[in-house]
């Protein structure tokens, strides 16, 4: 079972009919391949047409929407419904189809190489959306599981900092600042590109500019990053993750596993400092005094306890509440705080291995 199936079934999130491993994954940033066409084994193709495409061309006139013939009217798919749709609820209930608008014939390389050339890009035809029977299950190619974006310190170049380009960052940095970027991307609608959707043109400009943003033409921008991040954080307070959404529910799991993951890494550094075993941990009560059990013993006081980063901290209890069942969604809370906080503190106060 991996860490994100053990979590899962951790928060008693309700069961998924499809297993972990038919999971669709969906890229959220613009890309293109280069395949050899399987029709004569010699034409390389180029093409941008992908999902992400799909979403960013979806309300171009050329673009065509299908329906059933007796669709009943909820199932009816319009254009007004695919503009107001945030591209993760575009990637799990609509299904794209690029349709040539004229057969192309490929272009010879030159005498040097047998091999033909063909591209499949934006002039070359238009996009058929359907709206799917079933919403299927997606997940994001890039894993981000960190700590809160808007916990961010931003980076000035020049002043605070010699860091000038997005690897210099720390590890962490670079993934809260992704982390932000990602989430604009999947759950604010927008159409056409991220830069005319999101910016301004003094802050297109600036992104333009290979002065001013050396990394321009990278996948990954330091410059580009901050100034979306700014964005992210101008919204933070009232239209980030509102409670009880899909976006809030990610941002959840996300934190849980960052978590989960930091813990990881403390038991498998304990376990190296003992050799490989992983030794229990005792309150100092007077059971365990002068019986030769080494005590490893708290240095944290209450207050310390409070401020700790914790799952409770993120996750409301009532996500857990079906039916009713409190007392279920208060025993769930509970083990996640135990995880969270293992070998801290035992519930009774008294002797008690972690």
């Amino acid at each position: 079972m991996t860490k994100q199936e053990l979590t899962y079934h951790m928060m008693q999130l309700p069961d998924v009919q499809r297993s972990f491993a038919d999971v669709h994954v969906v890229g959220f940033y613009h890309r293109l391949c280069l395949n050899v066409s399987s029709r004569d084994g010699s034409t390389i193709v180029y093409s941008d047409r992908t999902e992400y495409s799909a979403y960013a061309e979806r309300c171009r006139e050329s673009t065509v929407i299908v329906n059933r013939k007796n669709a009943k009217a909820e199932k009816v798919l319009t254009k007004g419904m695919l503009a107001c749709m945030s591209f993760r609820e575009f990637a799990e209930t609509v299904s794209h189809e690029w349709i040539e608008d004229r057969a192309k014939v490929p272009v010879e390389i030159g005498q040097a190489s047998t091999r033909k050339f063909m591209s499949r890009d934006v002039n070359s035809g238009h996009w058929s959306l359907k709206r799917r029977e079933k919403r299927r299950h997606i997940r994001f190619s890039t894993v981000l599981y960190t700590d809160r974006p808007s916990f961010c310190e931003p980076v000035e170049q020049g002043d605070s900092t010699t860091q000038t380009s997005f690897f210099s960052l720390t590890v962490e940095k670079r993934k809260q600042l992704y982390r932000a970027y990602m989430e604009l991307v999947c759950n604010v609608p927008w159409m056409d590109s991220l830069e005319e959707s999101f910016l301004d043109e003094m802050q297109r400009s600036v992104l333009e500019d290979a002065e001013q943003d050396p990394e321009k033409d990278h996948r990954y921008s330091l410059r580009r990053l901050e100034i979306f991040w700014q964005i992210y954080m101008e919204r933070w307070r009232r239209e980030v993750a509102p409670a009880g959404s899909q976006w809030s529910r990610d941002n959840q799991y996300s934190y849980s596993m960052f978590l989960t993951t930091g813990h990881n890494v403390d038991m498998h550094i304990c376990r190296l400092e003992h050799d490989g075993m992983l030794s229990a941990r005792y309150q100092a009560d007077d059971e365990v005094k002068n019986t030769g059990i080494e005590l490893r013993v708290n240095i944290h006081d209450e207050v310390d306890h409070s401020e700790y980063p914790s799952v409770c901290l993120e996750l409301s209890s009532t996500i857990y509440v079906q039916g009713g069942n409190r007392a279920g969604a208060a025993a769930a809370v509970r083990s996640l705080c135990f995880i969270s906080n293992a070998g801290r503190l035992s519930e009774d106060g008294g002797a008690g291995e972690s």
